[in-house]
């Protein structure tokens, strides 16, 4: 896997992360 790809991979994960962390602090 190249870095570039890795660095998405990971950015994406990290969006998906604090967005679903931030959904389910939401009344």
């Amino acid at each position: 896997m190249s870095p570039k790809c890795k660095q998405a991979v990971l950015i994406i994960g990290w969006c998906l992360l604090l967005g679903g962390f931030f959904w389910w602090l939401a009344p």
